[in-house]
């Protein structure tokens, strides 16, 4: 998870309560899925949880294909398995953009990634989890208004859509890790999930809990 999407609020670092160092690179506002450590990096090894949030930056390029995407993102996950075989890797749909954003036929590709996203962790079940985020989707496709920071940042995510992000993530790794769960915490004024759910059971290391027992996992942008 990129910094430009936890605003400082999912903090990286070892202090207690945060989600430990970010992998390099994910503090670079125009991180794609090309710009990741390759799945042999020493960085992956001994990590039981990995949390794969990428694709934003590449669906924004008018010249990328959602359907190519997911075919690359599959190669990149199915890599990360074969090398690190004991780590399980979760894969969150794709954030949609505000309805300020000028382009919004990024929304459409954004839907057909996640479709194909979803397909995809569903075929390779034992290694990975899609987690669903259409609790920050309108009927419309669009970006929930009270979760994004406006008109002049439709991209990202305001204070109460961090804490939303944040929560979707604990309860997932806590699911996988069969943890009491509880329903997942919701900012008070945001509208309760649209969809089932998460599946299953942009990086950085956790602590504790259900963030990959005492060890921690990684993530990234």
């Amino acid at each position: 998870l990129g910094a430009s999407n936890s605003g400082g609020k999912i903090r990286f670092g070892s202090e207690r309560g945060t989600l430990g160092s970010a992998l390099p690179g994910s503090g670079d506002f125009r991180a794609k899925l090309e710009d990741l450590p390759p799945p042999s990096s020493p960085m992956f090894r001994g990590v039981s949880d990995l949390i794969v949030a990428v694709g934003t930056n590449n669906l924004k390029d008018p010249q990328c294909d959602p359907e190519t995407l997911v075919k690359s993102t599959h190669s990149y996950v199915q890599a990360i398995a074969r090398e690190n075989p004991g780590t399980h890797i979760f894969l969150p749909g794709v954030l949609p953009v505000h309805s300020g954003w000028t382009d919004q036929a990024v929304n459409t590709k954004i839907d057909i990634y996640n479709y194909h996203l979803k397909s995809m962790c569903n075929h390779l079940h034992t290694s990975t989890s899609y987690v669903d985020m259409n609790v920050f989707r309108t009927a419309n496709g669009t970006l929930k208004q009270h979760l994004a920071k406006g008109e002049q940042d439709p991209l990202h995510l305001n204070d109460q859509g961090i804490r939303l992000l944040a929560s979707r993530f604990k309860y997932t790794l806590r699911a996988h890790h069969d943890l009491p769960t509880g329903p997942p915490r919701r900012p008070r004024d945001s509208q309760p999930p649209q969809s089932g759910g998460f599946e299953g059971s942009r990086g950085f290391r956790g602590r504790g809990g259900g963030f990959r027992g005492n060890r921690g996992f990684r993530g990234r942008h």
